[in-house]
């Protein structure tokens, strides 16, 4: 029977240590790091997925993310897409159509994203609510038209899809 062993903490790791053990699934990821030699942060995730050996990351890390404070895997995922040139598997494209639901106007913003931040509103949101609820919210925002703060549909359009897509769930 095969073990299944998390990735051990070495004092304030356990951000980079929870996104690894998501991300060590990719294979564009696994491409770049397996038998990297270059001392870069590829090598870095390599020894840490495969032998366990968080300290060569946190080394690797330690003028980016300071060691002893609390830090956010979020960013840590972004680093890591931009470090190891990973963007054209995690970026896609979305355009947010902001509609005024007084007078109709319509505002566009396109956007090239890594990860998608979706809110959770209460503890009983699941998964696929919270998703569902990104594409289509609704938020108060100030209409040039009709003057003032006026409340607007948001709807978000994925004109490309990214190869792998990364959400960070956040309760609000």
């Amino acid at each position: 029977m095969m073990k299944i062993q998390g990735i051990r903490n070495v004092g304030n790791s356990c951000y980079f240590n929870a996104a690894l053990q998501c991300l060590k699934a990719i294979g564009s990821l696994r491409d770049v790091c397996v038998g990297c030699k270059r001392g870069c942060i590829g090598c870095a995730v390599y020894n840490t997925i495969t032998f366990n050996k968080p300290e060569t990351l946190q080394n690797y890390l330690k003028n980016v993310f300071i060691t002893g404070t609390q830090n956010d895997a979020v960013e840590f995922i972004e680093f890591m897409i931009k470090q190891l040139s990973l963007e054209k598997d995690f970026y896609g494209e979305y355009t947010y159509t902001r509609t005024c639901l007084n007078c109709r106007k319509k505002t566009f913003h396109n956007s090239t994203e890594t990860i998608l931040h979706v809110p959770l509103q209460d503890s009983d949101d699941d998964l696929e609510m919270a998703f569902m609820s990104y594409f289509s919210s609704r938020c108060v925002y100030n209409c040039e038209r009709c003057g003032g703060m006026k409340e607007h549909g948001i709807d978000v359009d994925v004109n490309k899809h990214p190869c792998v897509l990364t959400m960070a769930m956040k309760r609000i």
